[in-house]
């Protein structure tokens, strides 16, 4: 079984009670920039949670939380969630997924124009910049290993798009003028 949302709302949740805004921040401390959770796709995620009984609504002293935003509501991972994430973790594979927009633009590079073509490019190299900056240090070992290996794999990318990925994409843009 894949990784999913509600994988990391568990994983999240793991750490201590959260409120839905509390699980947002810890879900992007955790988890960032290769997996994020939209409010969208978050909430959703929770209710699935708590109707499977993996997440709890903590009660609060004051008036009921029942009804009013995700955001204002706390929660905690039940038993019953601890033993699914667990389940959910030996079930991992060492694959990854990657879902790019960039290269699902750059499978279609032949159909942009140049200009959003040297934009594009730009705009991953700049990103891919600010991957390479994040801060070693990390709350964790497994926290330190994700922060290592995503700057090793930003270094790779800005090693590939600055040099043979440029060398690429020139020879395409000739081709397109000897046409």
């Amino acid at each position: 079984m894949a990784a999913d949302i509600r994988l990391v709302v568990l994983a999240a949740l793991n750490s201590g009670p959260q409120t839905g805004y509390g699980l947002r921040q810890k879900i992007a401390e955790l988890f960032e920039p290769f997996f994020g959770a939209s409010q969208g796709a978050l909430y959703p995620a929770i209710a699935k949670c708590l109707a499977a009984g993996e997440v709890s609504e903590i009660a609060t002293s004051g008036p009921s939380h029942q009804g009013t935003s995700l955001d204002k509501r706390q929660f905690s991972i039940t038993n019953l969630g601890q033993e699914v994430l667990h389940q959910r973790i030996k079930a991992l594979k060492g694959t990854e997924s990657i879902r790019s927009e960039f290269l699902i633009a750059m499978t279609m590079a032949s159909l942009m124009d140049e200009d959003d073509l040297l934009r594009l490019v730009d705009e991953r190299i700049a990103e891919v910049h600010s991957v390479s900056r994040l801060p070693t240090v990390a709350t964790s070992s497994s926290g330190q290993f994700v922060r290592r290996y995503q700057q090793a794999l930003a270094r790779a990318a800005l090693d590939f798009l600055k040099g043979e990925g440029q060398a690429i994409l020139r020879a395409e843009l000739r081709e397109r003028q000897s046409k």
